[in-house]
């Protein structure tokens, strides 16, 4: 055995063990005292660069977190909202002295509870090894703590375009990582996407997307050009097909008919509009403008129908088509049996017993005919030869409708008063409202009557309710309207841009039947005459 330039300070009661063999030992300094070895101590933040604060140097921010947490406690009768975390982050691209070449991402914490996130985010990055995610390169652990990552990173909300193919990517790339939408970053070092921190808010459009797709889907940055997803996305045909249209869907915005048409807000303004009496009279319609008039311009407004779509001067331009099944649909039926069907349009149901609650949901499916409508717009835009501004057709969301039974009993009510009626009482039910007019009639009460007759032929008077202890029924809104709804106009152009890729006629209904919608009635005037959707007031 040949041991060269080594030293040894030895103590205590070592023991020295003898090897016969050719043995290579390179230059070590062991210091042993006492019946065991000191060696220095080497924790998991000595794998990472210590950078003082002086050597970061800022070159531009990208945002900001607020990770505060908040519970919620009752105080004097009130429920108060109490901070019990206060930190925030901040994200910016930096420059690490003395490396004036490459660049940085650093993340910094600050607020009352910043070294408790700062160590959370580091147990998470610092055991990162999937090339997918952050790479730690350095840690600051002053008062004010930071944690600085390899290469330059970009948060989504950053190069997020809210285009159309882009935001279909974006949404496969997210449940690809397994992640939030402003969790993914760009590395543009790398060229890929990963995910990350949490970064400034962002969001994709949402829906429940095809598992091969999600397995097959590359991360390198071409995929956020429109040419390279749209041609990837095409390869998977059918598969996708609902993806497609739920993204189309996602993308509506809210928009305003005082945007649209100013006529319904002009002529019913108040000299003192800081109170409408329409948000008071019809709270239910008030989100159809940014600003809502004084008084409701029924005679402009009262027509409007929840199942067509409108240009900007309110012309109707399409429409579900009478025969098809209706948009409204009952849930959650409670004491009332027998959902049956008869003339008129009207619904007949029969009461489960006398003095029983009873509750209706009258629900409008609206995202049926949202996608209905965006399936063959295409259809509809060369029919009528549509021309620009294609963002400004409009649908209408009506309010999710409830009827709430109230006790017809008076305060001390003896049951021995209610007459016993062992014939059934059956229960009828208005067509739910398809325009403006009709819903405001059904909001006043107009929504149903009861009678001994299963062809409803004769009615029970209302002041004979109490009488039978029928539940008096009162209407209201369950669930609010989203108002105005429209789409952008590279919505309609990447729809027909898949049909094409799909080998259906964008001039025909073909897609939308193959997705399960019928055939919309094409509304016009006059034969001959088309619409040419211009550009509105503000626009000239």
């Amino acid at each position: 055995m040949s041991i060269r330039d080594s030293q040894f300070s030895i103590t205590g009661k070592p023991t020295f063990n003898n090897v016969n063999g050719d043995q290579v030992n390179h230059t070590t300094i062991t210091h042993i005292h006492g019946d065991g070895t000191k060696v220095t101590e080497c924790t998991i933040f000595g794998q990472f660069e210590n950078v003082k604060r002086a050597h970061v140097i800022g070159m531009k921010e990208l945002g900001s977190v607020d990770l505060s947490e908040w519970d919620w406690h009752w105080q004097n009768g009130e429920l108060v909202r109490l901070q019990c975390k206060s930190a925030r982050k901040t994200i910016s691209t930096v420059q690490v002295h003395p490396d004036q070449q490459s660049k940085f991402t650093a993340i910094t914490y600050e607020g009352e509870d910043a070294q408790e996130a700062w160590e959370n985010d580091f147990k998470q990055f610092s055991r990162a090894s999937r090339t997918g995610l952050f790479k730690l390169f350095g840690i600051n652990r002053s008062e004010i703590p930071m944690l600085i990552f390899h290469h330059e990173l970009v948060p989504a909300a950053h190069f997020y375009t809210h285009s159309f193919w882009m935001g279909l990517y974006m949404e496969y790339l997210r449940l690809n990582k397994g992640c939030k939408d402003r969790y993914l970053w760009m590395d543009t070092r790398r060229g890929i996407l990963c995910s990350g921190h949490a970064g400034p808010d962002v969001r994709f459009p949402g829906f429940p997307a095809n598992e091969s797709v999600i397995q097959a889907l590359p991360s390198t940055l071409d995929m956020l050009e429109e040419g390279t997803s749209f041609a990837f996305f095409s390869k998977f045909g059918s598969n996708v097909d609902h993806d497609v249209l739920e993204s189309a869907w996602q993308f509506r915005e809210q928009t305003y008919l005082d945007d649209l048409f100013p006529k319904t807000t002009e002529d019913h303004q108040h000299k003192d509009n800081n109170c409408s009496q329409l948000t008071t009279d019809h709270p239910y319609l008030e989100r159809l403008w940014r600003n809502p008039p004084h008084h409701l311009p029924i005679d402009i407004i009262g027509g409007l129908r929840f199942d067509t779509v409108y240009s900007p001067s309110l012309e109707p331009v399409t429409g579900w088509p009478p025969e098809a099944p209706g948009l409204w649909r009952g849930w959650n039926v409670d004491g009332l049996v027998e959902e049956t069907r008869v003339d008129g349009g009207l619904t007949r149901f029969k009461l489960v017993g006398q003095g029983e609650e009873v509750r209706l949901e009258a629900v409008f499916d609206w995202e049926r005919f949202g996608k209905g409508w965006l399936s063959q717009s295409s259809r509809v835009f060369d029919f009528l030869k549509v021309t620009g501004h294609q963002e400004s057709l409009s649908m209408i969301d009506p309010p999710w409708l409830e009827l709430q039974s109230e006790s017809t009993r008076p305060a001390f009510f003896d049951l021995r008063d209610a007459v016993k009626e062992t014939r059934p009482i059956y229960f009828f039910l208005y067509p739910p409202p398809l325009t403006i007019s009709e819903l405001i009639s059904w909001m006043g009460g107009h929504t149903h009557f009861w009678s001994f007759d299963e062809d409803g032929r004769s009615r029970i008077p209302k002041e004979e309710w109490e009488h039978w202890d029928i539940p008096i029924l009162t209407p209201s809104v369950y669930a609010g309207s989203e108002g105005l709804l429209s789409w952008p106009s590279h919505t309609y152009t990447a729809l027909r841009k898949w049909q094409i890729a799909r080998g259906f006629n964008p001039r025909t209904a073909d897609w939308a039947k193959h997705m399960g919608y019928p055939e919309f009635e094409i509304i016009k005037k006059q034969p001959g005459v088309f619409l040419v959707i211009t550009a509105t007031q503000d626009e000239h």
